[in-house]
């Protein structure tokens, strides 16, 4: 996220009871609604791909009765599996 903070020149800090955006530079100000859902939005991108590069892919469903089953699958090699099937479909396209 380091990264991201220095492009951006900003980071949410909800450590208060407000949540300030805090600028690199040194300035700050109460966040907006829309700057939180943009720091939202890329905290959740970060989040998946922590989660791809783990190899681990959780699936979440629900039976017949609406009873919720969470399955774990580990030791894959998520982005090498996208970028298959991104390419398979590019072909089935052509």
């Amino acid at each position: 996220m380091d990264e991201l903070i220095e492009r951006l020149g900003f980071w949410i800090d909800r450590s208060g009871a407000t949540a300030v955006l805090r600028e690199v530079g040194g300035g700050c100000h109460p966040a907006t609604r829309s700057e939180l859902a943009l720091w939202d939005a890329l905290e959740a991108a970060r989040m998946d791909a922590e989660r791809l590069d783990s190899g681990t892919i959780r699936i979440i469903e629900r039976d017949e009765f609406g009873m919720q089953h969470t399955t774990a699958y580990s030791g894959v090699d998520l982005r090498a599996a996208i970028d298959q099937a991104r390419r398979k479909g590019v072909q089935d396209e052509a």
